[in-house]
């Protein structure tokens, strides 16, 4: 059996050699998520490596990030004050860690940014992105945070799979370039507002479901996420970028704090936005993002939290 599995692996190994070294083309890597998150993932390339616009203050988390903060509308109220005031909100839905951390590697790679506000959210996700596979660099999917992963086989065959299929593409034409994605911002807002009843059922189940776990417990299912959130930090470090932490809760979270806030102050500051924005039940359009009031109102405090603190002085 072991001389069979051996066989196996000699025989695969020249293959994943092989897609290793192949020539990606990084424009239709992100042309390829055009099935999620609003085609988000290219206008995110577009606007790091080919818009010659700098970005001074990036925005990095889910869809609570990219429905709840207005990056045209702090830059606005910001650039009067500070030519250090680029603003762009490059969240992508759907949790994950690693997937952010992706992100980032490529966006340090093609801007040198000055802050990262990284969404938090009331708990951390316990497992990865289901997109990781499709952005991430092959190094990062073969040596990623391992405990605890269970994607990780998965991860593998389906980055490869994605590789073997871009390179195609690129050497056969299959794939139609698209026109550069123009423009600085790129917020998703919803006008409409939630039912208050759909509100309030969303509460019940969340005060229902809410239990706090035991210290070992917390570490286990944590070590995870952390291990992303140490990973970001030291690429912040190496590039010079200074590091801090929004907090978009979901509606009627039962605690008034993240679960991991201790964990979050050894690496930056907390940006923690007042309760009442996120009460109030006309600002959002769903129990999980706020809808364009809901993202007005987080936007101009964000804004006046970062002049009240001099941070592009």
């Amino acid at each position: 059996m072991v001389k069979l599995y051996l066989r196996i692996v000699l025989f695969f190994l020249p293959v994943f050699v092989l897609l290793t070294i192949l020539p990606i083309n990084k424009r239709l890597k992100y042309q390829g998520l055009k099935g999620g998150c609003s085609n988000r993932g290219i206008w995110i390339h577009d606007r790091v490596f080919i818009n010659e616009i700098p970005i001074d203050i990036a925005f990095v988390g889910t869809s609570r990030t990219s429905n709840g903060i207005s990056d045209k509308l702090i830059q606005k109220t910001l650039e009067k004050d500070s030519i250090y005031s680029h603003v762009a909100n490059l969240g992508y839905c759907r949790d994950g860690r690693n997937v952010s951390y992706s992100f980032i590697k490529d966006i340090l790679k093609g801007k040198q940014i000055q802050y990262l506000f990284f969404e938090v959210r009331e708990d951390e996700a316990r497992k990865g992105h289901d997109i990781f596979p499709y952005v991430a660099e092959t190094n990062d999917v073969l040596a990623p945070v391992l405990f605890y992963n269970p994607g990780y086989f998965s991860d593998i065959w389906y980055h490869f799979a994605y590789r073997l299929e871009l390179f195609q593409d690129d050497i056969f034409n299959r794939v139609e370039p698209v026109d550069t994605v123009k423009g600085n911002f790129r917020s998703m807002f919803f006008k409409r507002t939630v039912s208050p009843k759909l509100l309030d059922k969303a509460k019940e189940r969340r005060e229902r479901k809410y239990r706090k776990l035991p210290i070992w417990e917390r570490n286990f299912h944590m070590h995870y996420p952390r291990g992303y959130i140490k990973k970001v930090y030291n690429l912040c470090e190496e590039n010079g970028v200074e590091l801090k932490f929004l907090y978009i809760p979901g509606y009627a979270i039962p605690h008034e704090l993240p679960e991991e806030i201790d964990f979050y102050k050894q690496y930056g500051e907390v940006y923690l936005p007042p309760r009442i924005i996120f009460d109030k039940q006309t600002n959002w359009v769903d129990h999980e993002h706020l809808n364009e009031a809901g993202a007005y109102e987080l936007s101009y405090w964000f804004a006046d939290e970062v002049k009240r603190r001099n941070l592009l002085n």
